[in-house]
C-alpha cells in the first residue's frame, strides 16, 4: 500500500510542521513579554495563518488515509498503481440529462482519483461552448444528444479538437466514423459505467 503509506507520512510531516508553528507562536509571545516589547502583530498573524493552513492539510490528509484504508479493506483494492489527477486538470462532462449530471457530480467529488481535478458540467451546447472558451479544459466528454442537435456538437468537435481532447458520447454509432475522422479521441456508447470516465480521464486528461 505505497500510496497509503506515503500519504500517512505526509500527514506526519504536516503534524510536525504544525507543532513547530505552535512553538514559534509561543516563543514570539514569550520574547515580547520578557523584553516588555510590543508584539509583532503581522508576524504573529502570519504564523497563525500558516498553522491553520497546516492543520487543515492534516485534517484533509487524515480523511484521505481513512477513506483509502477502508476501501482497501472492504474491496481489497490495490491502490499502489492508482493515479490521482492533479488540481490543474480541467475536465468537461456533458450530458443532456440533468439528473445524470447531478449523479456524476456527486460521484467525481467522492472519488479519490478525480476529486482534486477541476470538473465542469454542462447540459446544453451553449454551456459547453462557454466552458471550452473560458476555462480551456484539456479533456471533454461531449454528449451528441445535447439540445437534440448532434450537428452542433459535431461543430464543437471540429472547431475545438485542437484545443481540447474530445470524447464523444452517444446512444448509437450513427456518427462514430464521422467523429473519429473529425478528430475525436474516442467514441463511446451510452450508457457507460462511471469507472470508464475515470479511466479515460487518468489516461488522457
Amino acid at each position: 500500500m505505497t500510496i497509503l503509506r506515503d500519504r500517512y507520512h505526509d500527514v506526519e510531516n504536516k503534524i510536525v510542521v504544525t507543532s513547530s508553528g505552535h512553538l514559534l507562536i509561543e516563543d514570539a509571545l514569550k520574547v515580547a513579554k520578557e523584553k516588555n516589547q510590543p508584539i509583532d502583530i503581522e508576524r504573529l498573524k502570519s504564523l497563525i495563518n500558516a498553522s491553520i493552513a497546516n492543520l487543515q492539510e492534516v485534517e484533509k490528509g487524515l480523511g484521505f488515509v481513512k477513506k483509502i484504508a477502508y476501501k482497501a479493506c472492504d474491496r481489497n483494492v490495490d491502490y499502489d498503481n492508482l493515479i490521482f489527477l492533479d488540481d490543474n486538470k480541467r475536465i468537461l462532462i456533458t450530458d443532456n440529462d440533468v439528473n445524470a449530471i447531478e449523479d456524476l457530480k456527486a460521484f467525481f467529488l467522492s472519488t479519490e482519483e478525480t476529486r482534486n481535478a477541476k470538473m465542469f458540467f454542462a447540459t446544453s451546447v451553449n454551456e459547453s461552448l462557454d466552458i471550452i472558451k473560458n476555462h480551456n479544459p484539456s479533456l471533454a466528454f461531449l454528449d451528441l444528444a445535447l439540445d437534440n442537435a448532434p450537428v452542433s456538437c459535431l461543430n464543437i468537435l471540429r472547431f475545438y479538437k485542437d484545443k481540447t481532447k474530445m470524447v464523444i458520447l452517444s446512444k448509437n454509432d450513427e456518427y462514430k466514423q464521422e467523429c473519429l475522422d473529425d478528430g475525436a479521441l474516442t467514441y463511446i456508447l451510452k450508457p457507460l459505467q462511471k469507472d470508464i470516465y475515470v479511466k479515460v480521464m487518468v489516461d488522457h486528461a
